[in-house]
């Protein structure tokens, strides 16, 4: 993106740890606020004067600046991420320069509030501003040069005070004029630094500011010459074919202080290339600038002291060994992969960049979260940004991965990206087959109560996506600064990886679009049906699944005539209304019962019809008591007792219309009655710690987990992390991760096969997330397998998933050891006959062990029977469970049918529902242990998803290393 210097400043920057400012560099810099043309963001850039970046930020609208004396200002930002400060001290040498620096930061902060204001209110009348169609029609500008000529509009937007002046412009732009608006012209501004700032040892006084001048059209093309009076000939950028996908003949070019139009080429030895041996010939190095990638990062000096210092992951590449220290590949390597210098430090940008994008739009979708609304101008704009990124990445790399054997994965991708946002994959209607889309919700989800509990289980969906994207951004940001710092020796198997690692993180960020806009148009249905007068609060609470559930419990009562009571061998079948007054009975109480009942109500009726039986019940009628006192507190206490009950055990049923409900039956109903003050006091108190503990849970959904930590010569790479890792740790931490997921399983997900109908998926989100996570696993497996071109390498991975079983299996993860089982048997990998032949005796054994314990003979039986032997914790394999539920529920009926006449509603088969607790008790009792293993980054986070091909593609890759 194009950006043009607002204001700079002649400063030293320091930092504030533990409450003590400490300097950044001790020498002096030039602190630049940079405005983007594109999408009217802002940034702080710091260059000192040997052509170091020690400071590359953005302004956000939480930033604050503060004078603390006539020449230190304080620089303070609340990351939306880790809710931590970061602190900026800027320490003057001119005291002219404060205040004026100090005012032309408060209006950025103005500016961008308001911004984001005017995109909000232009959407309310133009619905198509924020179309994804539009998306793909961006294009990337490949110079870090600004174009002055395509900026003169680009300050109507930001207005500063007519007190505040800029520093003087070079002489070649002429002198500072205001507008009578007080908008500043453009050619009042001076240039940005980085690329168009000369390398001076020290920086002269504002009032001799001496930048180098931007060339007008009209001069002539610079040539650079070396001491031996080379001067090569000029090059020029050609287009990159939008359409075509990669750009046609793109030239590499360094980017100077010339004319836009004109570019020239350096001699070898003018620009070192890392990649070449020291005193290598040959030809010109050319190299491709963009304007994403214009900072130079600070590269710290190697020091006596052998002690280590640990990077964030943000920070990785601002904390750098010298070049020199740099691993340099062999002329072989070279050849497939010639990047020069400029370009490695494109790659470093490239990976802050794309870091920096998926955090932004994480931010973006929390905010849609915390305030639903309409617009998604901010949300494209951000996938627009992480595309852009993607797309120079391949530029700058594509081409060296052509001697993998994967590098038909590379051009399908690279088209992919080439392309752009797609309305079809970002548009929220139909992104694969997820039951969070749009259209899915619209055909399957209906009625108030229905949508409520979407909204509900959209919100962890959503956060568990947006830790898919975080991870997935942070995964790719890694692996390219792990590339750019030269340290893989297998450059073409990292480019294949970073391919379908791209990916991943598109099809992540469109299912986290697709999850973010049905949430939002939810939500917009949801304040539209309460805002229908004529939507009753009966409508919104009851939500009958039949009219005779209209019927009233006392009105049953007087057609019965005798009041039910649970039977010894158990209820087989009844209506709502006849198992209503079975658990509040005044002559009997099963507390199996009870229990069943509450767990499996949701088969039959809605929370919202369960409590208005409960008020019902509570209500007893004078006919009904005839006066006798005791009989009615007796039957007021038992619902007391089963909503409490209800409460304490399964509070996530309610959405916020039952509990609003509830707080009304306690406050008017029950508050009011002799006797029940306390009574009343105390569901109030256990309802508001539900109500906390929802908060704090939301909170901690969307909360960001601290920044990860690297050993300065440490692995980084997700990717080769895994051979770094030992088996042990590796099965440690997935099942941390598995069990995390298990946990959150609750009983109504497993109901009516939810989980297998795609009409119903909606209402089993942790089921869901589990099986894909599964699935997941088992071609990650595969795909790290088959990713191997050399045979050796293939068996070593082979053997280690092998030993990561081993300790799956100890560790009682028998839900990931089905999956790590199934990914080593699937097509691709079963048919590596020669891979499988050379395995150790010990990783045949284990395939043999898990072809037992997993066999499908006599129904699991050797699986059920090691079931019933471990001790917890344990994880036990999801789909035998699932598949058991199948048969409960398909070989028995829902309900049976009154006899003819009856006008009663149907009776439920709570035999059925008394199957179903029983395998739900069987299930809950491996919930109650958990793990006590601490989770160990980065290999945690690295490990919460796994990158993956498609099963085409695993199998073109088998074919490739080993053919028929």
């Amino acid at each position: 993106m194009a950006e043009v210097s607002l204001i700079g400043v002649t400063a030293v920057l320091c930092e504030k740890e533990n409450s003590i400012w400490r300097n950044i560099d001790d020498s002096l810099c030039r602190l630049e606020i940079l405005k983007s043309e594109k999408d009217s963001k802002y940034r702080l850039v710091a260059i000192t004067t040997d052509n170091r970046c020690i400071i590359n930020k953005w302004v956000r609208t939480n930033s604050f600046i503060t004078k603390c004396s006539d020449v230190f200002l304080e620089i303070k930002q609340i990351s939306t991420q880790t809710s931590t400060t970061d602190y900026i001290g800027v320490n003057f040498a001119y005291k002219e320069e404060v205040n004026q620096f100090y005012q032309c930061f408060l209006k950025c902060i103005e500016s961008l509030k308001s911004q984001r204001e005017i995109y909000r209110n232009s959407l309310a009348t133009n619905s198509n501003i924020g179309s994804a169609a539009n998306l793909s029609n961006h294009s990337i500008a490949l110079s870090s040069s600004v174009s002055f000529d395509s900026n003169l509009n680009m300050l109507s937007q930001l207005t500063l005070s007519d007190s505040l002046t800029l520093p003087p412009p070079p002489t070649t732009l002429g002198t500072t004029t205001e507008q009578a608006n007080g908008v500043f012209d453009i050619n009042s501004l001076p240039p940005p630094p980085s690329a168009i700032l000369s390398s001076t040892n020290q920086f002269p006084p504002p009032s001799t500011t001496t930048n180098l001048p931007l060339p007008s059209s009209g001069m002539p093309t610079p040539t650079l010459s070396s001491s031996n009076g080379y001067s090569p000939p000029t090059n020029h950028h050609q287009p990159i074919n939008s359409t075509n996908g990669r750009p046609s003949g793109l030239l590499r070019t360094t980017s100077i202080p010339t004319n836009l139009n004109t570019e020239i080429t350096v001699p070898p030895h003018s620009l070192t290339d890392i990649f070449t041996p020291n005193g290598a010939g040959g030809s010109a190095v050319k190299v491709i600038t963009t304007t994403t990638t214009t900072i130079n990062y600070a590269s710290r000096a190697q020091t006596g002291n052998s002690d280590s210092f640990l990077k964030t992951a943000r920070n990785v590449n601002k904390v750098r060994n010298s070049m020199d220290a740099r691993k340099t590949l062999s002329k072989k390597d070279a050849s497939t992969f010639t990047i020069s210098l400029q370009n490695i430090e494109g790659l470093q940008n490239i990976a802050e960049a794309l870091e920096e994008e998926t955090l932004n739009l994480l931010d973006l979708v929390n905010e849609q979260v915390l305030t639903p609304t309409s617009s998604n101008v901010f949300l494209n704009q951000s996938i627009t940004k992480v595309y852009e990124h993607l797309q120079i990445l391949f530029i700058l790399t594509g081409d060296s991965g052509q001697s993998h054997h994967g590098v038909p994965i590379i051009k399908s991708i690279t088209e992919r990206i080439t392309k752009g946002p797609q309305e079809k994959e970002f548009s929220g209607n139909t992104v694969g087959n997820q039951w969070f889309n749009l259209d899915e919700v619209n055909s399957s989800v209906q009625g108030f109560h229905n949508l409520m509990y979407v909204k509900k289980n959209l919100i962890p969906t959503i956060a568990h996506l947006s830790t898919s994207v975080r991870v997935l951004g942070l995964q790719a940001s890694l692996e390219v600064d792990w590339m750019s710092r030269n340290i893989s020796s297998e450059i073409d198997k990292v480019v294949v990886q970073l391919a379908y690692l791209s990916r991943e993180l598109i099809i992540a960020m469109s299912r986290l679009m697709a999850a973010t806009l049905t949430y939002c148009r939810v939500n917009q249905s949801i304040n539209q049906l309460k805002q229908d007068p004529s939507f009753s609060i009966a409508a919104r609470v009851r939500s009958p699944s039949s009219a005779a559930d209209l019927l009233n419990i006392w009105d049953e009562l007087k057609i019965i005539k005798t009041p039910p009571t649970v039977p010894k061998e158990g209820v087989v079948k009844a209506t709502l209304n006849q198992l209503i007054l079975m658990i509040t009975s005044e002559n009997s109480y099963d507390s199996k019962f009870l229990k069943t009942f509450i767990t499996t109500y949701q088969s039959f009726a809605t929370p919202g019809l369960l409590l208005s039986k409960l008020i019902e019940r509570f209500s007893v009628p004078e006919w009904y008591s005839a006066g006798v006192k005791s009989k009615i507190l007796t039957i007021q206490q038992r619902v007391i007792v089963i909503l409490k009950y209800w409460v304490e055990n399964q509070s996530s049923d309610f959405d916020q219309d039952v509990i609003d409900q509830i707080y009304y039956f306690i406050n008017n109903t029950l508050a009011s009655l002799d006797g029940y003050q306390e009574l009343a006091k105390s569901l109030t108190n256990l309802m508001d710690k539900v109500i906390k503990e929802r908060e704090v849970k939301l909170e901690l959904l969307f909360q960001m987990p601290p920044r990860l930590q690297f050993e300065e010569d440490g692995v980084i790479s997700p990717i080769e992390l895994f051979s770094e890792w030992s088996p042990q740790a590796i099965a440690q931490q997935l099942t941390l991760i598995d069990f995390q997921i298990f946990k959150e399983i609750e009983a109504r997900e497993l109901m009516s096969q939810n989980f297998n109908k795609q009409k119903l998926k909606w209402r089993s989100p942790t089921i869901m997330k589990m099986i894909n996570r599964s699935t997941q696993f088992s071609f990650w497996v595969a795909s790290v397998i088959l990713m191997e071109s050399k045979k050796e390498k293939r068996i070593k991975n082979f053997e280690k998933f092998c030993d990561v079983g081993k300790y799956l299996l100890k560790y009682n993860n028998l839900n990931s050891l089905m999956s790590l089982n199934a990914g080593l048997n699937l097509t691709p990998v079963h048919r590596l006959k020669k891979t499988k032949k050379k395995l150790s005796g010990s990783a045949t054994q284990f395939l043999s062990d898990c072809e037992k314990l997993f066999s499908s003979k006599k129904s699991f039986k050797t699986y059920r029977d090691h079931l019933s032997s471990v001790s917890l914790p344990c994880i036990p394999y999801l789909g035998l469970i699932l598949t058991d539920l199948v048969f409960i529920d398909e070989g028995n009926p829902d309900n049976y049918e009154q006899p003819a006449g009856s006008t009663l509603g149907p009776m439920v088969n709570f035999k059925k529902r008394e199957l179903f607790y029983q395998s739900w008790t069987d299930l809950n009792h491996f919930k109650d242990t958990a793990y006590t293993y601490q989770p160990e980054e980065p290999l945690h986070t690295f490990l919460l998803q796994f990158p993956i091909l498609d099963e085409k593609e695993l199998y073109d890759l088998s074919l490739a290393i080993e053919p028929r």
